[in-house]
């Protein structure tokens, strides 16, 4: 009998136990060996961003890549393989794969399950159209991340016809099997009057959301047109957020992290040498966390890394291509949430660490279909 078999043969409710203890394991691993590196005065690649595909099938407006044009070849399985094996040597105890579309891949679930074999956490950050045919290859993850533009005629005149619907079913789907659902909603001048349908929309389904002000600059390139609202009006929706926060409302980030969000003096510009305010988090990519690009190169963010090339990690060996990066100028700051939280988690600041725990382990191990729902 297959794995694939024996998974849909087992009744739905071990399994889905399983996949939270399994999460949760994931998590204190990561959370040991960040505490060691700390004590130890060691700089492993504990995190990384990781660009599975280029391709994507959908040709949303905001964007901060041409996905839905790049012909770019993925690389190979086995190279895919090869490269799992030596960041988990490395060291690395959480992957975040996206793309593009990262379901585009017909072996996104061979590379799944060798990252849940090497005791890695595994998040996907999919647009969710395409989970009904590969519903199978994403079961072993512990977090995925879908979008979320507003009502459904907002959703699909950013997104394409049909987006809201097949995001909907991809949420049922993931909440059958107590996957930990988390919709990002990307704050642009065309949805950012959707705030409190996404808010109830997610408290009604049970899942988490989180926000951002859209960015346009991706692998250190110039800014992409990305129509933002105005200043005033992402503040206004910042300090909005903090209040569905303090409702109760399932709100992924920390309070901590929307309120460094709020202090960033231009959200036209999306990083900066300079910190907005004393207490913000250094960022921490480049010693703790960095990019894998599609093409196999290691570089320490995503939104910039001030063109400097990073190595290949097919042609170098993951351990070399780290170091390198380790040496690789880049930004200092950014207004991107994942970006604060991650830098404040890596920095052990405790209500950051505290909110976090409880969103992706308490909770996760006694929640029931509605525990999300503002109280």
């Amino acid at each position: 009998m297959t794995t694939d078999s024996r998974r849909r043969d087992e009744p739905s409710g071990r399994p889905a136990r399983q996949a939270i203890l399994r999460g949760v394991a994931g998590k204190a691993r990561f959370f040991h060996a960040l505490v060691t590196s700390k004590i130890m005065r060691r700089t492993p690649p504990l995190f990384l961003y990781w660009f599975v595909t280029n391709r994507c099938n959908f040709r949303c407006s905001y964007c901060y890549g041409s996905f839905h044009s790049d012909q770019s070849p993925d690389l190979p399985t086995e190279v895919m393989l090869q490269m799992i094996d030596e960041m988990s040597h490395a060291g690395v105890k959480r992957v975040n794969l996206l793309g593009g579309e990262p379901l585009m891949r017909t072996d996104l679930g061979v590379l799944v399950d060798r990252l849940v074999s090497r005791k890695i956490s595994v998040c996907v950050l999919t647009n969710g159209s395409l989970l009904g045919q590969h519903f199978e290859e994403i079961e072993q993850v512990d977090e995925v991340g879908l979008s979320i533009d507003g009502c459904e005629e907002i959703h699909d005149a950013i997104r394409g016809r049909g987006a809201f619907r097949a995001l909907t079913r991809a949420i049922a789907s993931l909440r059958e099997k107590r996957i930990t659902v988390v919709l990002t909603y990307s704050m642009v001048v065309g949805n950012i009057q959707e705030l409190d349908f996404v808010m109830e929309f997610a408290r009604r389904q049970g899942v988490y959301v989180t926000v951002n002000v859209a960015h346009g600059r991706v692998f250190g390139t110039e800014d992409v047109p990305v129509t933002r609202a105005s200043n005033d009006a992402y503040r206004a929706a910042l300090q909005q957020i903090i209040k569905y926060h303090e409702r109760g409302y399932p709100v992924f980030r920390a309070r901590r992290t929307l309120e460094l969000m709020l202090r960033w003096k231009d959200y036209h510009e999306d990083t900066s040498e300079i910190p907005p305010t004393r207490d913000y988090p250094r960022c921490s990519f480049g010693s703790y966390a960095a990019t894998l690009t599609s093409d196999g190169t290691l570089i320490p963010c995503f939104l910039n890394s001030r063109g400097s090339a990073g190595l290949s990690v097919p042609e170098h060996g993951f351990s070399r291509a780290w170091q390198h990066c380790r040496q690789m100028a880049h930004c200092t700051y950014c207004h991107v949430p994942c970006f604060i939280e991650y830098n404040s988690i890596l920095d052990l600041s405790l209500p950051v660490l505290l909110n976090a725990g409880m969103n992706l382990c308490v909770r996760p191990l006694f929640a029931k279909p509605r525990d999300l729902e503002a109280r």
